[in-house]
Parts: C-alpha cells; sequence; structure tokens
C-alpha cells in the first residue's frame, strides 16, 4: 500500500514538473515572439524614415546637375527591392507627346511579423499632377501585398505657370505675349544595387538635367499624364486672353540610384 502511494507521488510530481515545463517554454515563446515583433516593427518604421528621407535626397540632387547624396540603410530582417518600372509619358493635346521615362521604384519588403492596414501616404501626395511648388514629387507609401511594405516612387509631374511675357520675337517674325508652362518630372534609374540584408549606403547622383521647349499658338492646352500607356491624369491650363501662345518648357531630371 505504501509503495503505491509513492509510485503515485512520483507520478504526480512528473506530471506537475512536466506541466510547469510545458508553461515556461509557451511563456518562453511568446516572450521571443513579442520581442521579435518589436523589433520588427521598430526596424519597419526606421525603414519608412530612411524612405522619407531618401526621397527628399533624390529629389534635392534632382535640381542641381552632376551633384549626388547618399543615405545609409540598416536592414536586419527587411528586404530590398529593385525590380519594378513603370513606362511614364507626358502629352499635350495641341503637341503630342513631349517626355518619355521608365522610371524605378524602390520598395523594402518588412520582416514576416509586420503588418499594415492596406495602403497610406506618409510623406508626398499620391496625385499624378501637382502644381503647387512646395509639393514633392517624391512620394514614399506603405502598403500590404504579401508582407508589409514600404515604397517609393516619383510617379507624377508638376506643372507650373510662370505668367505671361512679352517677347520682341515670338518665332514667326512678330512680337506679342506668350504664356510660359513648365513641366518637371523627375525619372529615376538604377544603377548597381547590392541587394540583400545588412547595410546599403544607397547614392541618388543627377546624371542629367534637360530642357526642352515647345511652342504652340493655343492659349488653352490640355496636358495628360499616363503610367504604362494608362491616362492618370489630366491637367486643363487656360492661359492669357491678350497672348499670341504658349511656349511648355519641358524641364526632366535623371537620377541614377546606386549603392556604394
Amino acid at each position: 500500500m505504501n509503495s503505491r502511494r509513492a509510485i503515485s507521488a512520483v507520478i504526480s510530481s512528473v506530471i506537475l514538473t512536466s506541466a510547469v515545463l510545458v508553461i515556461t517554454l509557451i511563456a518562453q515563446y511568446v516572450s521571443l515572439t513579442i520581442l521579435a515583433q518589436q523589433s520588427q516593427d521598430q526596424e519597419f518604421d526606421q525603414m519608412k524614415n530612411n524612405i522619407m528621407l531618401f526621397s527628399e535626397v533624390v529629389e534635392d540632387v534632382a535640381t542641381k546637375p552632376g551633384t549626388s547624396g547618399y543615405l545609409r540603410f540598416n536592414l536586419i530582417t527587411a528586404k530590398p527591392s529593385f525590380t519594378l518600372s513603370k513606362t511614364v509619358s507626358i502629352s499635350v493635346d495641341s503637341l503630342g507627346t513631349v517626355l518619355q521615362g521608365k522610371t524605378r521604384m524602390l520598395e523594402i519588403l518588412g520582416g514576416s511579423l509586420v503588418g499594415v492596414a492596406g495602403q497610406q501616404t506618409i510623406s508626398g501626395s499620391d496625385n499624378y499632377i501637382l502644381t503647387s511648388l512646395s509639393s514633392r514629387l517624391g512620394r514614399a507609401y506603405t502598403n500590404q501585398s504579401k508582407g508589409a511594405w514600404v515604397v517609393m516612387d516619383f510617379l507624377r509631374m508638376r506643372v507650373t505657370y510662370h505668367g505671361s511675357f512679352f517677347f520682341y520675337d515670338t518665332g514667326d517674325g512678330h512680337s506679342g505675349y506668350l504664356n510660359v508652362v513648365e513641366i518637371s518630372f523627375i525619372n529615376m534609374s538604377f544603377g548597381t544595387i547590392r541587394g540583400g540584408s545588412g547595410v546599403l549606403n544607397m547614392k541618388a547622383q543627377n546624371t542629367k538635367l534637360s530642357v526642352i521647349s515647345y511652342k504652340t499658338t493655343a492659349n488653352s492646352l490640355t496636358i495628360s499624364f499616363l503610367i504604362d500607356g494608362q491616362t492618370k491624369g489630366t491637367y486643363g491650363f487656360i492661359g492669357s486672353p491678350s497672348a499670341v501662345g504658349t511656349i511648355v518648357n519641358v524641364v526632366r531630371s535623371d537620377v541614377l540610384v546606386f549603392t556604394v
């Protein structure tokens, strides 16, 4: 009888010890998971800040031929992607296509434990056509698609009306007033990129700044912005009624992004 009681006590101790061990392992797993999620969330927040800062770097060098700037990305679980590109074209109704480019997009995938609520702009504008000089052409946003992504693109143009100016020769041997409109676009491309996790020193360099001028006798224009052949936005311009035409200056900045 005493031996049965002893065996029962041993079995109870084994069961209790096993239960405590299981609870401890579960608690440890949950604790590690929470710590890993917090770490990945913090890293993703840092990537969002980096993307916003690098967007500003690209836009700043875009206005200064030959200049460059860089930013360091510290990636642990996040992974960059440099594969996505879009074909962009800009057309003016009375002139036809005035610009064509193939611009790239910088994407960074967060860790497996990171999630975001759909697409949300964190800097810049989600409009395809901007008219304010204070609005940046670069946009940074988060998106959930087989993981949490933070993305930077320059898929937009800026249209600026500078006013109506008097010209002694409007191009046809006559003098008169001409409207002056400027269209600005940043075409971002990639050079040598070292992918994967780790430290990435991302550099942006202005390789070319070109200005092409067009003249039309029209005082009103419709400017269209197309991505991959699909019209994403149109802008209607009405100039001074006293002007005899419009000069359209197309400013294209080519910025090369690569690692150093």
